[in-house]
């Protein structure tokens, strides 16, 4: 469980990397809306603007979005092993 937490945290550290890199395919169009929304789903951008001391509120939201994600996830995942 805890290496299953730490790869998808790597995962969403290395999103703007593979944005970056255009490892998306697709058409011009596409490509710059699908690297956006990695971009925006990368852990590291925001992270970045927070550490430099800029308190912006798209960071805040996408934290706040995350860990909402991740409580609905635990619940989810205890009350499975709950009925099990």
């Amino acid at each position: 469980m805890l290496y299953t937490i730490a790869v998808i945290l790597l995962i969403l550290w290395l999103l703007s990397v593979v944005a970056d890199l255009g490892a998306v395919g697709g058409a011009a169009g596409a490509t710059s809306s699908v690297s956006d929304l990695l971009r925006w789903l990368s852990s590291a951008g925001h992270f970045e603007d927070l550490m430099k001391g800029l308190v912006d509120t798209r960071a805040l939201a996408y934290f706040g979005f995350m860990i909402g994600t991740f409580l609905l996830l635990t619940k989810t995942s205890v009350e499975s092993v709950r009925w099990r």
